[in-house]
């Protein structure tokens, strides 16, 4: 993602990668945040203060020089959706949660590996500006929905909002006594509307009305009704220290079964053989499938 970064509105990612994709010439603030949010995760992750830190202060700053942040007059933060190149001059002022989510869950694990306290002052702004997201404790996406107007993609970008409220709430342990209640008020609201359908367990759109608001459900209502209450059961992020990839026996709890992993290795032979079964048969399958889809 940094391998993107250009000299155009003097720096940023752009919204497409492609020349030929609509937007290319757009650079937003999602792009950006997305890198900010993975540089902050990888710094902590790996314990690398140099290289991936450098990377999240050059995107918060160049957000900052482009005006995708600004301030209102009570001193409240926004952060806006973006600008064409080559300037950038004219910014869309329009604001989403999955930006606001991202950049705060980024802040938190900023200030979570390097201690620096304008992390968390940046974080709390950013928190406090997304209470534009809530209505009577009810999480909505203000620019579309009070107006019928989101897009499919606009009525997924709670869930990411969701996901990152409940890792700042983890990393930043001060912040939940604000989220926690939100996201369970949401969450609550959420699981209330999953009652529509054919099926009568479609999830919808307004988690404010009780059982269903009576509009089409699309995929992006499950997505973010599922991960509003995901996000109440998040756990604290692992690092390279903490996490494990393949000595995985040895955070085993002591009061596990030893017959289950004695079953465990009795059954690994068999399965790596079954796995190579499926890989002969998948690997003459996949280019056919991609000329399929290609043509």
């Amino acid at each position: 993602m940094d391998a993107r970064w250009d000299s155009d509105c003097g720096g940023g990612l752009r919204w497409q990668i492609f020349t030929w994709n609509s937007g290319y010439d757009y650079k937003n603030a999602i792009s950006n945040g997305c890198l900010f949010n993975l540089a902050a995760r990888l710094a902590r992750y790996t314990g690398n203060g140099t290289k991936y830190v450098e990377v999240a202060e050059r995107v918060w700053n160049w957000m900052d020089d482009v005006g995708f942040f600004a301030e209102e007059a009570d001193g409240t933060m926004r952060i806006y959706d973006g600008a064409n190149v080559p300037n950038c001059t004219d910014v869309t002022t329009w604001r989403w949660s999955y930006t606001y989510g991202v950049f705060l869950s980024g802040c938190a694990y900023m200030y979570d590996f390097t201690n620096d306290t304008k992390w968390q002052t940046r974080a709390d702004e950013i928190l406090k500006a997304s209470m534009f997201f809530f209505n009577n404790s009810i999480m909505q996406e203000s620019t579309c929905q009070p107006y019928l107007m989101c897009n499919n993609d606009q009525r997924s970008f709670r869930s990411l909002f969701s996901r990152c409220l409940g890792l700042t709430s983890i990393l930043m342990p001060e912040t939940a006594s604000t989220i926690r209640p939100l996201l369970e008020a949401s969450a609550e609201g959420a699981a209330a509307t999953c009652s529509g359908g054919g099926y009568r367990d479609a999830c919808w759109q307004d988690w404010s009305l009780g059982p269903y608001d009576g509009y089409s459900s699309v995929l992006a209502d499950q997505v973010s009704a599922l991960e509003v209450i995901n996000a109440l059961l998040v756990q604290e992020p692992l690092t390279i220290k903490t996490g494990s990839s393949d000595d995985t026996n040895s955070e085993t709890s002591s009061d596990v079964d030893d017959s289950v992993n004695d079953s465990n290795s009795a059954t690994t032979g068999t399965a790596t053989a079954g796995a190579a079964k499926v890989r002969i048969l998948i690997l003459p399958v996949s280019p056919a499938m991609a000329a399929w889809m290609i043509f």
